[in-house]
């Protein structure tokens, strides 16, 4: 079998010929959690790899949320506890632009 390379080189009887193309994958698969150490064309391995890091991204997007979710009631507490100070530290004649009394 015979397969030809589309960029400077050849694949012929799956044995390597100068392709810049050919890449060293180490690493999981990602639909099935083997390990994975192969030689292929690189144009071989991109469905699995946008499969990676779509996965990534939905990981990264989640731990984003979660932090946001514990930011925002420390950050209103804050907020609260700022008034209480500035309300207790000024006089009530001053008033002060945005800030209700």
């Amino acid at each position: 079998m015979q397969r030809q390379c589309i960029a400077d080189g050849a694949i012929v009887n799956n044995e390597f010929h100068a392709c810049r193309f050919w890449i060293h994958v180490l690493g999981k698969d990602p639909q099935t959690g083997a390990n994975k150490d192969l030689w292929d064309c690189a144009l071989a391995w991109m469905p699995v790899l946008l499969i990676e890091n779509s996965k990534c991204q939905r990981e990264t997007g989640a731990e984003v949320e979660k932090l946001r979710n514990e930011i925002v009631p420390q950050s209103q507490t804050m907020n609260g506890m700022v008034a209480q100070m500035l309300t207790a530290a000024i006089p009530p004649h001053i008033s002060l632009p945005g800030f209700k009394s």
